[in-house]
């Protein structure tokens, strides 16, 4: 395969190397707002705001720091892994590094300790800071990189942890430093990973430009202004605050857990800065819409600021964003499409989700603009082989291209070449078709297509019609069986639940057999299913159908 990807390349002509379009460093809103007193980023604490700083504190501290990386000996192309919450260290550390021409590796800590170890490994940073219960980690596991504390500790636990520094450390290194030279648009900027929802998580390398231009492309997708104010329920989303200038607030959350989000939790983070802006994925919305209820009418009326609502990282019900529209009545829900590998490539807002009607799969708008996409059509054993087109209905593997794709896989070089197309194409791993109006519907994962004798079948149609019925709370269609004969199986969690999986009655599995039009060889009813770590929303239908098949074949229903 290395071979192949080779003569490949050899065989492809040069691309064109990026234009210089004038894009703004990613540090670019901090300078702008370096004398301004308003606050940049708000840690909520209960239902009060805790530590805040301004934006003029803020690009102060970003300077110090950088200069303190560099005195401690940080070199531009460094990797520097950063295991801290999203808050005020974390966009400190992380601009900081940027403006001194570090790589910041973000290994969040949805992956969990495992999937962070392997991606830690993978990247192999130099330096790594973090909090101190992450130091730990890092010591017990041997996570590589020079380590530097976010907070003050003991000489005693310094010295267990092998702590070099601490971020207060580097504030002093840096006082009276002069300012470190600054990277170029074309310079490594970050290592971020994908979710790990069908596989390990990959590492995925980003340029300054591609940073530069996937900024730039959120405030002209939704017309931000310096006068927005963003409550950032997802934490990577965070991030965006100060390299747009614009007042961010972390809610009071568990950050790996999006599910534990509060309408009340949300509407105290709102108020707080009278923000105009919530990001939250599925999950996190799902929470809001169900503690609704609980909602004082001082919480609702900090509600009725906002703006516009966004939500990413895995369909969301249209019933949610119907309890969303409720609950923030003069707000615009939209639901940005995209992976780590590129974000936005489309957007659709309710409306339009209405308008669109039913269809199988989820819309997920039209692209936006500087994306491209075009469907590579599947064949009879649900291969995406076909050539790329647009043609309305082709069903197959979704492909895009933009200027804010990534720049390439960390070191996997065998991804790289199955992911990449002639031509500067990246293929998503999604599955999904375009419609006559050229809004794009997303069907699944590639990694889930259920390869039938009569052909591909896509999973998330069936599920969004399983999930429709009114004693169904989530549903996922997956396949049992060896490629090319594979059987279609639904498990589903009833509204009522069950205490343990179980083989579905006859009546609740016949409902779902009546509403799909593909056979079913088996419907199973279970207490909850497997969802990733970082959205808490996508269904890990791999384990799934690995709990499922052995039951078929004869085994016991064992929990999943």
């Amino acid at each position: 395969a290395v071979y192949r990807w080779i003569e490949r390349l050899d065989a492809e002509p040069a691309l064109p190397g990026r234009p210089d379009v004038g894009r703004e460093p990613l540090w670019a809103a901090l300078d702008r707002r370096a004398d301004d007193t308003e606050i940049a980023i708000t840690e909520m604490v209960g239902e009060g705001p805790g530590e805040s700083v301004t934006f003029a504190e803020l690009a102060a501290d970003v300077r110090r720091v950088a200069a303190g990386l560099v005195d401690l000996g940080v070199a531009p192309g460094d990797r520097v892994a950063i295991l801290v919450p999203p808050g005020i260290d974390l966009a400190v550390c992380i601009y900081a590094c940027w403006r001194m021409g570090a790589v910041v590796v973000i290994a969040d800590a949805g992956l969990g300790v495992r999937g962070m170890g392997r991606a830690l490994k993978g990247a192999d940073p130099r330096y790594l800071i973090g909090i101190p219960k992450a130091l730990a980690v890092a010591r017990a596991a041997r996570w590589p990189g020079i380590r530097v504390s976010s907070a003050e500790m003991s000489g005693i636990r310094s010295r267990l942890l092998k702590v070099a520094e601490t971020l207060a450390g580097l504030r002093r290194r840096g006082r009276d430093a002069s300012a470190p030279s600054e990277p170029g648009p074309l310079d490594d900027a970050a290592i971020l990973f994908t979710s790990g929802s069908t596989g390990p998580a990959k590492g995925v390398a980003y340029s300054h430009h591609q940073l530069q231009a996937q900024r730039d492309a959120i405030v002209d997708l939704y017309g931000l202004t310096s006068a927005d104010r963003l409550v950032a329920a997802f934490g990577p989303f965070a991030l965006f605050g100060p390299g747009i200038g614009i007042t961010s607030v972390v809610p009071d959350m568990e950050v790996t857990s999006p599910g534990t989000l509060t309408a009340q939790a949300l509407a105290d983070a709102v108020a707080a800065v009278d923000a105009t802006l919530v990001f939250g994925s599925p999950a996190a919305l799902k929470n809001v819409s169900a503690t609704a209820s609980d909602l004082s009418t001082r919480q609702h009326l900090a509600l009725q600021g906002v703006r516009l609502v966004m939500s990413a990282g895995a369909p969301v019900p249209s019933a949610i964003l119907s309890d969303i529209t409720a609950i923030m009545p003069n707000a615009e829900s939209h639901t940005p499409y995209g992976m780590t590998e590129v974000l936005p490539v489309a957007d659709i807002s309710f409306t339009e989700i209405r308008r669109a009607g039913e269809g199988f799969g989820v819309c997920v708008g039209q692209t936006v603009p500087g994306v491209d996409a075009a469907i590579s059509p599947l064949d009879s054993a649900g291969e995406a082989t076909g050539g790329l087109t647009t043609e309305p209905g082709a069903v197959g593997e979704v492909c895009v291209k933009a200027d804010h794709i990534r720049d390439g896989y960390d070191g996997l070089w065998l991804t790289e070449a199955a992911a990449t197309m002639p031509g500067g194409w990246h293929r998503t791993g999604d599955v999904g078709h375009l419609d006559h109006e050229g809004r794009l519907w997303i069907e699944g994962r590639l990694a889930h297509l259920i390869r039938t004798a009569l052909g591909p079948v896509t999973p998330i149609g069936i599920e969004h019609a399983v999930a429709e019925l009114p004693t169904v709370a989530l549903a996922a269609a997956i396949g049992v069986g060896p490629p090319g004969s594979q059987q279609v199986v639904v498990v589903a969690v009833p509204v009522d639940g069950v205490k343990r999986p179980e083989l579905a009655g006859e009546e609740f599995a016949a409902r779902i057999r009546a509403t799909i039009a593909v056979d079913v060889a088996a419907v199973f009813a279970v207490p909850s299913l497997p969802v990733d770590k970082r959205h808490n929303s996508k269904i890990d239908r791999t384990r799934v159908a690995a709990w499922a098949e052995p039951i078929l074949a004869g085994g016991r229903v064992g929990r999943l």
